[in-house]
């Protein structure tokens, strides 16, 4: 028999003899499990608050983009540094890590560790023997797990364990990722409904599948320099970033979350990459992979955060699936335009139907809760200017408005032989300047508040979603 990877449609198995024994110990499931799934604290990273089987009742299930890596609370001492080197000193090693034990550092600076001979990657800090302790236990856990069973764990599967104490109890999340079938699994069954909120309706294996290969790729993204890219993988990257300035090229309606100057960028890096050879390029592929996969996601040290974006965009826009969304604008879940609250449309008759202009844009601009970033971004810039042209219009128009009751002859109050009133004239013109001064004073603060959107609102290949 076979234990498939928490959902029939992954192809990647531990083989199991027919013998062997299924039976699960339950799970106790820790208080931090009932935070929202946004929430990355200890085994709450996990985002799952389901499941009932387990290899042991401190190991839990984790996605790839719950390593909580930019979470993690790592301090140093804040007093003065004292170093003192030695004679002629080369070696400026911190000691022996554990036999078999590597350390590598990603681009960004976080340093981790791969057993090669036992494919485990870990962002525990080993140098620390407790932490080795105990991480060496639950590695024991999972061998004992696995033998019991008769498995066999697959040549190109990886195991990442990420370790963390909370409130004195230890324990451990874990996934498998195989690069034959890009994609990851567990030993256990595991209930990934909250982790794919950004879609809704029934969902297919093979919309699944898509949503494994992103967490793939994000995978690549944290842990670069496990795996070597490929001719292939180049390949891959390459042809989805072509695939992506194709089609934003040829229909003004495309779903592609990127601007052609983006892919145009990322195409650049993938080839230098692909022509030197770079060893840091794999991060870069799983950036481009990362982001052109949020078309088909992220670029292979660098290349596959291309691809990462790419597959996560396929996942978004329902690709190869019933009703998948063809242009940026389509609604895959109806065809009903949103309804105008009764606070809306009596403003709107008030302002002469002014916003529904906006409305309209915005409609188009934010369907099914999602939103691209190029055209969120240039949606932005289109309103900067427009509130600035509101500024200079405001203003000339309170200029003219001080000027008029600046003349003498239409103030009543001149004429001493005349009660003392005020004309409509100026009555309508006192109420411009408070609208005028008002307009002026909203726009700088909508201005203000904008400006930066333009560019560092929204994070690269990311998708803007409400739920």
């Amino acid at each position: 028999m076979t234990i498939h990877s928490g959902n029939s449609m992954s192809s990647q198995t531990f083989r199991v003899s027919p013998g062997a024994n299924g039976s699960r110990v339950s799970v106790v499931v820790p208080a931090s499990l009932l935070l929202s799934a946004g929430d990355v604290v200890g085994p709450g990273a996990s985002g799952n608050t389901g499941f009932s089987q387990g290899i042991s009742d401190k190991i839990y299930p984790l996605m790839p983009h719950k390593v909580p890596r930019y979470k993690r609370e790592r301090f140093i001492d804040d007093k003065c540094a004292t170093y003192k080197l030695d004679a002629n000193q080369d070696n400026f090693s911190m000691g022996e890590l554990p036999n078999g034990w590597e350390q590598y550092t990603h681009p960004e600076g976080q340093p981790y560790f791969y057993f090669a001979e036992k494919r485990i990657i870990t962002e525990c800090w080993i140098w620390d023997r407790e932490m080795f302790r105990i991480l060496d236990e639950f590695i024991n856990q999972f061998e004992d797990f696995i033998r019991s069973r008769n498995m066999t764990q697959p040549d190109d599967a990886d195991l990442l364990l990420e370790v963390n104490i909370e409130d004195e109890v230890n324990w451990c999340g874990y996934y498998y990722v195989s690069g034959s079938t890009r994609s990851v699994f567990w030993l256990e069954p595991f209930d990934i409904s909250t982790h794919v909120s950004e879609v809704r309706g029934d969902v297919d294996p093979t919309h699944i599948k898509l949503y494994l290969e992103y967490q793939y790729w994000y995978h690549w993204d944290l842990f670069p320099n496990v795996g070597d890219p490929t001719d292939k993988i180049y390949d891959l990257v390459a042809n989805t970033i072509a695939d992506a300035r194709t089609d934003i090229q040829s229909s003004r309606t495309s779903t592609v979350n990127h601007s052609k100057e983006d892919l145009k960028e990322m195409a650049e890096i993938v080839e230098g990459m692909k022509s030197r050879k770079f060893s840091a390029s794999h991060w870069c592929l799983g950036m481009s992979f990362y982001a052109a996969y949020k078309y088909i996601e992220v670029l292979v040290h660098h290349s596959p955060k291309v691809d990462e974006v790419a597959v996560k965009d396929r996942f978004i826009n329902y690709h190869g699936q019933y009703g998948a969304r063809l242009n940026f604008s389509q609604s895959i879940h109806s065809n009903n335009p949103p309804e105008n609250t009764w606070f809306f449309t009596i403003v709107s008759l008030l302002l002469l139907s002014a916003p529904n202009v906006h409305l309209k844009s915005l409609n188009e601009l934010w369907v099914d809760q999602i939103t691209l970033k190029a055209r969120w971004v240039k949606f932005f810039v289109k309103m900067n200017s427009q509130w600035g042209e509101h500024i200079v219009h405001a203003s000339i128009l309170l200029n003219a408005n001080v000027a008029f009751l600046a003349i003498p002859s239409n103030d009543p109050s001149n004429n001493t032989t005349l009660q003392s009133t005020r004309t409509a004239a100026q009555i309508a013109s006192y109420l411009s300047i408070v609208t005028s001064f008002a307009s002026m004073l909203l726009a700088l603060l909508l201005v203000r508040q904008h400006k930066a959107k333009e560019r560092e609102s929204l994070d690269v290949g990311e998708y803007v979603s409400l739920n």
